[in-house]
């Protein structure tokens, strides 16, 4: 993990942190070399001052009266203490620095060990994303299996139980939360009733706001996102739908405009179905989210939810290419 990600700004405030440590270092050292000083010339000479005072103070020097000795005795005492105080005294001022460097330290663990969660949480999620993207394919590919075997040639009930099937890991890959508002469609091209234009009718869905199929919308080709896909037959992902750098291309003039749409359907990402035996789209698959960003995010760690929505069309392509071999 690279921790020049964490940004520059908390490797500044260290850096000031530092220079007002080691100026405030510097000039408490002084004062204590200036304290220990003073310490030494009260501790050291003034014994051996009240030694030589006690001698001299009766007029007599020797032989010594017993005031004399015990003033000699006590400064010698006093002298003694100041040199193993002197010896013994630590310096306050490195411990102070010291326990300043430890604080730091820990201050620096405690940092890195919530970033560490973070980033633990974080592949997780990822890890949970991508193990529900293995059981998608696991669970289309038992589907398959069993219409191969079963010998099923219509591909809408197939794409159905293929859906019904992977629904819930697929719901999960894609990062769909309770409480979303989200859907996951599969759309056929069909010929438009002139004849001139293609189209999308929706043939298997799942929303988290249940919706009679029959009156799902139909997109002609070049409107909307999946509109678009098919005409471009290529990949198109509307981070935020309603965000103004989005542009024009994608909103909606009535009829097509429906209630609520602006806050249904504000992230959008459609994968076009393709078959190698036709290199016109098959159809689309499409997934929305009433959350803005959740497609097309630059910058997520591990598996997108773009890839959820790639494997599953990947798996309606098997399911349409299954029943044509059997038709």
């Amino acid at each position: 993990m690279d921790t020049d990600d964490w940004g520059d700004e908390s490797l500044g405030t260290q850096s000031v942190r530092d220079k007002i440590s080691s100026a405030f270092s510097a000039r408490a050292k002084i004062l204590s070399k200036t304290l220990r000083a003073v310490k030494a010339v009260s501790l050291l000479v003034g014994p051996i001052i009240m030694g030589v005072v006690s001698i001299f103070l009766g007029g007599q020097i020797w032989p010594l009266s017993a005031l004399q000795l015990a003033g000699l005795f006590g400064a010698v005492l006093a002298l003694a203490g100041g040199i193993v105080a002197l010896a013994t005294e630590g310096d306050e001022i490195d411990r102070l620095d010291e326990a300043r460097q430890a604080y730091d330290i820990a201050d620096s663990n405690f940092e890195t060990s919530i970033h560490l969660l973070e980033e633990l949480t974080d592949y997780e999620l990822s890890v949970d994303r991508l193990k529900s993207l293995y059981f998608v394919l696991n669970l289309g590919r038992g589907v398959l299996e069993r219409a191969i075997d079963g010998g099923t040639s219509d591909e809408v009930s197939l794409i159905d139980a293929c859906l019904l099937a992977v629904q819930r890991d697929l719901l999960r890959a894609l990062e769909f939360n309770t409480g979303d508002i989200c859907t996951i469609g599969v759309y056929k091209v069909r010929k438009a009733e002139s004849g001139l234009n293609r189209e999308l009718h929706c043939i298997s869905a799942w929303r988290s706001e249940p919706c009679d199929l029959q009156k799902a919308r139909v997109w002609p080709e070049g409107v909307g996102v999946a509109g678009v896909a098919l005409s471009k037959n290529d990949e198109v992902v509307m981070p935020d739908l309603t965000d103004v750098a989005a542009g024009t291309a994608f909103r909606l003039e009535k009829p097509m405009l429906k209630d609520h749409d602006t806050e249904r359907y504000k992230s959008l990402f459609a994968v076009p179905v393709t078959l190698k035996s036709n290199e016109q789209p098959w159809g689309v698959v499409i997934a929305t989210c009433d959350t803005a960003g959740h497609f097309g995010l630059m910058g997520r760690k591990g598996v997108d939810p773009e890839e959820a929505v790639r494997a599953f069309a990947g798996l309606v392509a098997l399911c349409v290419a299954s029943c044509k071999k059997k038709m």
